[in-house]
């Protein structure tokens, strides 16, 4: 069981490929302390879901949805901070 590592809360409205379909995801956040992490989240992680695709006028190859954290867990091993 993880002890430490960093929380994930918010509501997300991103345009990337594929969501819902890739194994990974990297997020840019700002964390409490000011500075801001790239975190790697797998697909798998408890508290991760994906709204409805978005119905798009065009560029239909890449689904658009929004990207739900409630309290998403990440081990400290996934994040990186400069």
């Amino acid at each position: 069981m993880m002890k430490v590592g960093v929380y994930l809360n918010s509501l997300l409205s991103l345009s990337c490929l594929y969501q819902g379909m890739s194994d990974l995801y990297l997020v840019m956040c700002r964390e409490a302390s000011g500075c801001i992490s790239c975190l790697l989240v797998p697909l798998h992680s408890q508290g991760l879901s994906f709204g409805q695709a978005e119905k798009k006028m065009g560029w239909n190859c890449q689904p658009t949805r929004q990207v739900l954290f409630d309290a998403v867990r990440v081990p400290l091993a996934n994040r990186y901070v400069q």
